[in-house]
């Protein structure tokens, strides 16, 4: 990884985080409820941001494999190996991330 990536990478998660920051409204939690339901907030903004980063990254690496360095066959393989390995962990991630918000909703009634 090139530093110029994690620099495009925070400048990304930077312009994704703005809106909430300039929306923010700084409410300290007095009970209980209000620190667990600001945890849970905290938590349902982190989960789908760290799916864009993920998505980002995956997409960064199989074009650096594929399209950066297509004349070399072994990293077009590894390209290859990575980008199912890829798909494979963001089914199971989205479908771990489905079946939780099923039974919150259909059991814990959130």
């Amino acid at each position: 990884m090139s530093p110029r990536f994690f620099k495009y990478c925070a400048s990304l998660l930077t312009l994704l985080a703005t809106p909430l920051l300039v929306f923010a409204q700084p409410t300290t939690p007095t009970t209980y409820a209000g620190l667990v339901s600001l945890i849970v907030d905290f938590i349902n903004i982190l989960i789908p941001a760290m799916f864009a980063f993920l998505f980002v990254y995956l997409v960064w690496r199989v074009v650096d494999a594929w399209v950066i360095h297509a004349g070399d066959p072994n990293k077009r393989e590894e390209g290859r190996r990575f980008a199912v390995t890829a798909v494979i962990v963001v089914v199971v991630a989205l479908s771990i991330w489905g079946i939780v918000g099923i039974i919150r909703s259909s059991f814990l009634g959130l």
